[in-house]
Protein backbone atom coordinates (compact mmCIF):
# COMPACT_ATOMS: atom_id res chain seq x y z
CA UNK A 1 0.00 0.00 0.00
CA UNK A 2 2.04 2.59 -1.20
CA UNK A 3 -0.51 5.46 0.42
CA UNK A 4 0.00 4.26 3.99
CA UNK A 5 2.85 2.91 6.07
CA UNK A 6 1.14 -0.03 6.60
CA UNK A 7 2.67 -2.99 4.72
CA UNK A 8 -0.20 -5.73 5.50
CA UNK A 9 -3.30 -5.70 3.55
CA UNK A 10 -3.03 -8.80 1.48
CA UNK A 11 -3.91 -13.03 1.81
CA UNK A 12 -2.52 -16.63 1.99
CA UNK A 13 -3.91 -19.43 0.09
CA UNK A 14 -3.69 -23.09 1.55
CA UNK A 15 -5.23 -25.73 -1.33
CA UNK A 16 -8.79 -24.12 -0.77
CA UNK A 17 -8.61 -22.31 2.86
CA UNK A 18 -7.05 -19.31 3.53
CA UNK A 19 -6.68 -15.98 5.36
CA UNK A 20 -6.84 -12.32 4.33
CA UNK A 21 -5.68 -9.53 6.88
CA UNK A 22 -5.38 -6.03 6.54
CA UNK A 23 -3.99 -3.06 9.13
CA UNK A 24 -5.94 -0.52 7.94
CA UNK A 25 -4.68 2.88 8.17
CA UNK A 26 -4.19 6.37 5.58
CA UNK A 27 -0.81 8.50 6.29
CA UNK A 28 -2.67 10.82 3.53
CA UNK A 29 -2.70 14.17 4.76
CA UNK A 30 -6.73 14.39 6.03
CA UNK A 31 -8.80 16.82 3.74
CA UNK A 32 -10.09 19.58 5.73
CA UNK A 33 -13.15 17.74 7.05
CA UNK A 34 -11.30 14.61 7.23
CA UNK A 35 -14.37 12.35 6.07
CA UNK A 36 -12.48 11.19 2.59
CA UNK A 37 -9.16 10.93 4.57
CA UNK A 38 -8.75 10.30 8.43
CA UNK A 39 -5.25 9.31 9.52
CA UNK A 40 -6.11 8.65 12.74
CA UNK A 41 -8.06 6.31 11.95
CA UNK A 42 -6.92 2.35 13.14
CA UNK A 43 -7.97 -0.63 12.42
CA UNK A 44 -6.28 -4.55 12.24
CA UNK A 45 -8.75 -7.03 10.69
CA UNK A 46 -8.72 -10.48 9.56
CA UNK A 47 -10.84 -12.90 7.75
CA UNK A 48 -10.48 -17.09 8.13
CA UNK A 49 -11.46 -18.92 4.77
CA UNK A 50 -11.65 -22.55 6.73
CA UNK A 51 -14.34 -25.16 4.49
CA UNK A 52 -17.95 -23.43 4.45
CA UNK A 53 -16.67 -20.79 7.55
CA UNK A 54 -15.19 -17.13 7.48
CA UNK A 55 -14.00 -16.52 10.76
CA UNK A 56 -13.83 -12.85 10.89
CA UNK A 57 -12.12 -10.82 13.85
CA UNK A 58 -10.94 -7.46 14.30
CA UNK A 59 -9.22 -5.45 16.98
CA UNK A 60 -7.66 -1.71 18.00
CA UNK A 61 -10.20 -0.45 16.26
CA UNK A 62 -9.71 4.09 16.77
CA UNK A 63 -10.03 7.42 15.66
CA UNK A 64 -10.40 10.53 17.11
CA UNK A 65 -13.63 11.08 15.05
CA UNK A 66 -16.34 12.66 17.41
CA UNK A 67 -19.28 13.30 14.64
CA UNK A 68 -20.07 10.26 13.54
CA UNK A 69 -20.29 6.66 14.85
CA UNK A 70 -18.17 3.70 13.89
CA UNK A 71 -19.18 0.64 12.90
CA UNK A 72 -18.25 -2.47 11.12
CA UNK A 73 -20.64 -3.47 8.44
CA UNK A 74 -21.67 -6.65 8.54
CA UNK A 75 -24.33 -6.61 5.04
CA UNK A 76 -26.87 -4.74 3.14
CA UNK A 77 -29.51 -5.38 0.57
CA UNK A 78 -32.37 -4.27 -1.21
CA UNK A 79 -35.20 -5.57 0.43
CA UNK A 80 -37.32 -7.93 -1.54
CA UNK A 81 -40.64 -9.91 -0.20
CA UNK A 82 -39.71 -12.95 -2.28
CA UNK A 83 -36.58 -13.30 -0.22
CA UNK A 84 -36.77 -12.26 3.35
CA UNK A 85 -33.89 -12.07 6.18
CA UNK A 86 -33.84 -13.01 9.77
CA UNK A 87 -32.57 -12.66 12.95
CA UNK A 88 -32.94 -15.25 15.59
CA UNK A 89 -34.93 -16.61 13.59
CA UNK A 90 -37.71 -13.71 13.03
CA UNK A 91 -38.44 -12.11 9.48
CA UNK A 92 -37.14 -8.57 9.87
CA UNK A 93 -39.11 -6.09 8.78
CA UNK A 94 -38.62 -3.15 11.07
CA UNK A 95 -38.21 0.20 9.90
CA UNK A 96 -36.56 1.80 13.14
CA UNK A 97 -33.40 0.18 14.23
CA UNK A 98 -33.01 -2.46 15.95
CA UNK A 99 -30.44 -3.60 18.85
CA UNK A 100 -28.83 -6.71 20.60
CA UNK A 101 -25.81 -7.75 22.74
CA UNK A 102 -25.29 -11.17 20.31
CA UNK A 103 -27.60 -13.34 18.03
CA UNK A 104 -27.65 -14.59 14.41
CA UNK A 105 -28.97 -13.62 11.04
CA UNK A 106 -30.10 -15.38 8.18
CA UNK A 107 -29.89 -13.16 4.78
CA UNK A 108 -30.92 -13.23 1.63
CA UNK A 109 -28.24 -15.02 -0.19
CA UNK A 110 -28.14 -18.32 2.00
CA UNK A 111 -25.29 -16.69 4.48
CA UNK A 112 -25.45 -16.85 8.08
CA UNK A 113 -23.79 -14.51 10.60
CA UNK A 114 -23.60 -15.79 13.96
CA UNK A 115 -22.13 -12.55 16.45
CA UNK A 116 -21.28 -13.77 19.92
CA UNK A 117 -23.26 -12.78 23.35
CA UNK A 118 -21.36 -8.96 24.11
CA UNK A 119 -21.41 -6.89 20.98
CA UNK A 120 -23.48 -4.21 19.99
CA UNK A 121 -25.97 -5.34 17.29
CA UNK A 122 -27.89 -2.93 15.12
CA UNK A 123 -29.96 -3.24 11.88
CA UNK A 124 -32.88 -1.73 10.47
CA UNK A 125 -34.50 -1.73 7.23
CA UNK A 126 -36.15 1.77 5.78
CA UNK A 127 -36.54 3.79 3.00
CA UNK A 128 -32.42 5.07 2.15
CA UNK A 129 -32.18 7.82 -0.22
CA UNK A 130 -28.73 8.13 -2.40
CA UNK A 131 -28.02 9.44 -6.39
CA UNK A 132 -27.28 7.86 -9.63
CA UNK A 133 -25.36 9.61 -12.01
CA UNK A 134 -27.81 10.00 -15.44
CA UNK A 135 -27.41 12.21 -18.08
CA UNK A 136 -24.31 13.86 -17.36
CA UNK A 137 -25.59 15.00 -13.53
CA UNK A 138 -26.49 13.29 -10.88
CA UNK A 139 -30.07 12.51 -9.41
CA UNK A 140 -31.87 11.66 -6.26
CA UNK A 141 -32.96 8.57 -5.90
CA UNK A 142 -34.38 5.81 -2.96
CA UNK A 143 -35.38 2.43 -2.07
CA UNK A 144 -35.80 0.08 0.67
CA UNK A 145 -32.68 -1.47 2.17
CA UNK A 146 -31.94 -3.54 4.89
CA UNK A 147 -28.59 -2.62 7.02
CA UNK A 148 -26.52 -4.86 9.72
CA UNK A 149 -23.63 -3.43 11.30
CA UNK A 150 -21.63 -4.08 14.48
CA UNK A 151 -21.56 -0.10 16.14
CA UNK A 152 -17.78 0.76 17.94
CA UNK A 153 -19.44 4.52 19.29
CA UNK A 154 -18.38 7.34 18.88
CA UNK A 155 -13.89 8.25 18.29
CA UNK A 156 -13.47 4.40 19.72
CA UNK A 157 -10.29 3.04 21.24
CA UNK A 158 -9.07 -0.25 20.82
CA UNK A 159 -12.84 -1.55 20.31
CA UNK A 160 -13.13 -5.13 18.46
CA UNK A 161 -15.58 -7.82 17.39
CA UNK A 162 -15.66 -11.51 16.40
CA UNK A 163 -18.36 -13.16 14.33
CA UNK A 164 -18.61 -16.31 11.68
CA UNK A 165 -20.26 -16.17 8.09
CA UNK A 166 -21.40 -19.65 7.56
CA UNK A 167 -22.19 -20.34 3.76
CA UNK A 168 -24.38 -22.79 1.81
CA UNK A 169 -27.39 -22.56 3.99
CA UNK A 170 -25.83 -24.59 6.58
CA UNK A 171 -27.83 -24.66 9.96
CA UNK A 172 -26.78 -21.85 12.09
CA UNK A 173 -28.18 -23.81 15.50
CA UNK A 174 -25.22 -26.45 15.69
CA UNK A 175 -22.74 -23.70 16.10
CA UNK A 176 -24.25 -21.41 19.08
CA UNK A 177 -23.55 -23.63 21.77
CA UNK A 178 -20.07 -23.96 21.14
CA UNK A 179 -17.67 -22.54 18.11
CA UNK A 180 -15.57 -24.66 15.95
CA UNK A 181 -12.12 -22.50 16.94
CA UNK A 182 -10.70 -21.17 19.21
CA UNK A 183 -9.28 -17.23 19.77
CA UNK A 184 -5.32 -17.78 20.09
CA UNK A 185 -4.36 -14.03 19.70
CA UNK A 186 -6.27 -11.07 18.74
CA UNK A 187 -4.78 -7.75 19.78
CA UNK A 188 -2.39 -5.59 18.28
CA UNK A 189 0.30 -7.94 17.75
CA UNK A 190 -1.35 -10.90 15.65
CA UNK A 191 -4.83 -12.41 15.14
CA UNK A 192 -4.85 -16.19 15.35
CA UNK A 193 -6.75 -18.98 15.89
CA UNK A 194 -7.27 -22.63 15.92
CA UNK A 195 -9.64 -24.41 13.80
CA UNK A 196 -10.60 -27.67 15.45
CA UNK A 197 -11.88 -29.95 13.19
CA UNK A 198 -9.23 -29.22 10.04
CA UNK A 199 -6.94 -29.24 12.24
CA UNK A 200 -5.95 -25.66 11.04
CA UNK A 201 -3.99 -22.97 13.42
CA UNK A 202 -3.45 -19.90 11.27
CA UNK A 203 -1.84 -16.77 12.07
CA UNK A 204 -2.01 -13.21 10.43
CA UNK A 205 1.56 -11.27 12.35
CA UNK A 206 1.06 -7.89 12.48
CA UNK A 207 4.28 -6.31 14.61
CA UNK A 208 7.37 -8.50 14.34
CA UNK A 209 10.06 -10.20 17.29
CA UNK A 210 7.35 -11.02 19.50
CA UNK A 211 6.39 -14.34 21.39
CA UNK A 212 2.71 -14.83 19.92
CA UNK A 213 0.19 -16.85 22.09
CA UNK A 214 -0.08 -20.54 21.84
CA UNK A 215 -0.13 -22.89 18.86
CA UNK A 216 2.92 -23.66 16.50
CA UNK A 217 4.11 -20.35 15.58
CA UNK A 218 6.43 -18.93 18.46
CA UNK A 219 7.33 -15.66 16.79
CA UNK A 220 8.34 -13.44 13.20
CA UNK A 221 11.50 -11.22 12.22
CA UNK A 222 8.47 -9.71 10.01
CA UNK A 223 4.91 -8.83 9.35
CA UNK A 224 3.76 -12.42 7.89
CA UNK A 225 0.55 -15.06 7.47
CA UNK A 226 1.03 -17.96 8.10
CA UNK A 227 -0.77 -21.23 8.01
CA UNK A 228 -0.47 -24.75 9.34
CA UNK A 229 -2.19 -28.07 8.91
CA UNK A 230 -1.58 -30.63 11.32
CA UNK A 231 -1.81 -34.26 9.65
CA UNK A 232 -0.65 -36.98 12.22
CA UNK A 233 3.09 -36.16 12.67
CA UNK A 234 3.30 -33.92 9.21
CA UNK A 235 2.84 -30.58 8.90
CA UNK A 236 1.92 -28.11 6.08
CA UNK A 237 2.88 -24.90 6.69
CA UNK A 238 2.15 -21.96 3.96
CA UNK A 239 3.87 -18.89 4.43
CA UNK A 240 2.52 -15.17 2.13
CA UNK A 241 4.89 -12.16 2.80
CA UNK A 242 2.25 -9.23 2.57
CA UNK A 243 5.33 -6.64 2.20
CA UNK A 244 5.30 -5.94 -1.32
CA UNK A 245 8.33 -3.52 -0.51
CA UNK A 246 7.30 -0.86 -2.69
CA UNK A 247 8.35 2.93 -2.47
CA UNK A 248 5.88 4.88 -0.25
CA UNK A 249 3.43 8.02 -1.97
CA UNK A 250 1.97 9.91 1.37
CA UNK A 251 0.05 11.89 -0.83
CA UNK A 252 -3.30 12.02 -3.71
CA UNK A 253 -3.20 8.54 -5.24
CA UNK A 254 -4.35 9.46 -8.32
CA UNK A 255 -0.64 11.44 -8.59
CA UNK A 256 1.97 8.64 -8.15
CA UNK A 257 4.66 8.42 -10.63
CA UNK A 258 4.84 5.85 -12.52
CA UNK A 259 8.63 4.96 -11.50
CA UNK A 260 6.53 4.18 -8.60
CA UNK A 261 2.65 2.69 -9.89
CA UNK A 262 5.22 0.14 -12.01
CA UNK A 263 7.87 -0.95 -9.95
CA UNK A 264 9.38 -4.48 -9.38
CA UNK A 265 7.75 -5.74 -6.24
CA UNK A 266 10.88 -6.81 -3.77
CA UNK A 267 11.67 -9.76 -2.07
CA UNK A 268 12.21 -10.09 1.66
CA UNK A 269 13.88 -12.58 3.71
CA UNK A 270 11.56 -13.42 6.19
CA UNK A 271 12.86 -16.05 8.97
CA UNK A 272 9.97 -17.90 11.67
CA UNK A 273 10.62 -19.78 14.71
CA UNK A 274 8.08 -22.77 14.73
CA UNK A 275 7.60 -25.22 18.04
CA UNK A 276 9.07 -28.57 17.49
CA UNK A 277 11.74 -30.13 15.78
CA UNK A 278 11.07 -30.18 12.38
CA UNK A 279 12.39 -30.99 8.65
CA UNK A 280 11.34 -30.22 4.70
CA UNK A 281 10.39 -33.24 3.32
CA UNK A 282 10.86 -31.62 -0.56
CA UNK A 283 13.44 -29.23 -1.85
CA UNK A 284 12.00 -25.52 -1.77
CA UNK A 285 13.36 -22.90 -3.87
CA UNK A 286 11.92 -20.43 -1.17
CA UNK A 287 13.42 -21.79 1.64
CA UNK A 288 16.74 -20.36 2.09
CA UNK A 289 18.06 -22.34 5.42
CA UNK A 290 16.53 -24.58 8.11
CA UNK A 291 18.25 -25.06 11.74
CA UNK A 292 17.10 -26.53 15.06
CA UNK A 293 17.67 -24.63 18.23
CA UNK A 294 16.68 -25.13 21.70
CA UNK A 295 14.20 -27.93 20.11
CA UNK A 296 12.43 -25.49 17.86
CA UNK A 297 13.23 -25.10 14.32
CA UNK A 298 13.99 -21.40 12.55
CA UNK A 299 13.14 -21.73 9.12
CA UNK A 300 14.25 -18.29 6.35
CA UNK A 301 11.98 -18.02 3.68
CA UNK A 302 12.40 -15.87 0.87
CA UNK A 303 8.56 -13.92 0.21
CA UNK A 304 8.09 -12.17 -3.19
CA UNK A 305 4.68 -10.54 -4.54
CA UNK A 306 2.71 -11.71 -1.65
CA UNK A 307 2.86 -15.79 -2.88
CA UNK A 308 1.53 -18.03 -0.90
CA UNK A 309 4.69 -20.87 -0.18
CA UNK A 310 4.06 -24.69 0.54
CA UNK A 311 6.75 -26.05 3.12
CA UNK A 312 5.68 -29.68 3.71
CA UNK A 313 7.46 -30.76 6.80
CA UNK A 314 8.24 -33.70 8.96
CA UNK A 315 8.73 -34.47 12.50
CA UNK A 316 12.22 -35.21 13.46
CA UNK A 317 12.75 -39.18 14.65
CA UNK A 318 9.53 -39.77 12.23
CA UNK A 319 10.99 -41.67 9.30
CA UNK A 320 10.13 -40.39 5.35
CA UNK A 321 7.80 -43.06 4.11
CA UNK A 322 9.89 -45.34 1.91
CA UNK A 323 13.01 -45.13 4.06
CA UNK A 324 14.35 -47.14 6.11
Amino acid sequence: RNFSESVVASGLKQGTNGLFALDLRDDVFPDTDRSLFDNSFRARKSWFFIGDEIICLGSGISNKDSRHPTVTTLFQYKADEKRPNYFNGQVIFSQTIQKAGGGYFADQNGLQYIIPKGQAIRWVQAEQPSYQWKNASYSPVKGTYLKAWLDHGMHPARAGYEYIILLNNQQPERYLPSTTYQILQKDHIAHSIRHIPSGITAYAVFEPNTVLKGGLLIKADAPVLAQFKEINTRLLLTVAGPDIGQARWNHNMSHMPDSITNAWAKGKLITLTVKGEWYATSSIPSLVSSTVKNGHTILSIFCKDGESIDLPLQHRGESVEGED
